[in-house]
């Protein structure tokens, strides 16, 4: 819908084959990789997962960006702007807020504040 079409995107946006993708094969490939992941953790235990984590770290789009904060339902507070400092080793993201004030994120919503897509 146009209401969201400067935020949203499909998966056929970033296909090379804008019309021959497979859902199913998809979530098949991501089940396959997550397995993976879990077969290593399995093996390897708190190495492997910080080693993921740095990886996810380097790729992630949100770290040095701002956004907007929408906690969850029942959680206290309202929708607030911050700036994603990092992610931890846990997979939370760390904010600061516009007063400065550092918080932890394991729950909520967060949007990218952008007029684009950023890939």
């Amino acid at each position: 819908p146009e209401s969201i079409s400067k935020i949203a995107a499909s998966i056929e946006d970033f296909s090379d084959n804008k019309r021959n993708i497979s859902r199913n094969k998809l979530i098949a490939d991501i089940c396959s990789k997550l397995f993976g992941f879990y077969d290593e953790i399995e093996r390897g235990g708190s190495s492997v997962i910080k080693n993921l984590m740095k990886s996810y770290r380097e790729r992630s789009v949100l770290i040095g960006k701002s956004i907007v904060v929408n906690p969850l339902p029942g959680l206290e507070g309202d929708m607030y702007n911050a700036i994603v400092k990092n992610i931890d080793d846990n997979g939370f993201l760390i904010v600061e807020t516009e007063n400065h004030k550092e918080i932890v994120l394991n729950s909520g919503e967060v949007t990218l504040r952008s007029d684009k897509i950023i890939c």
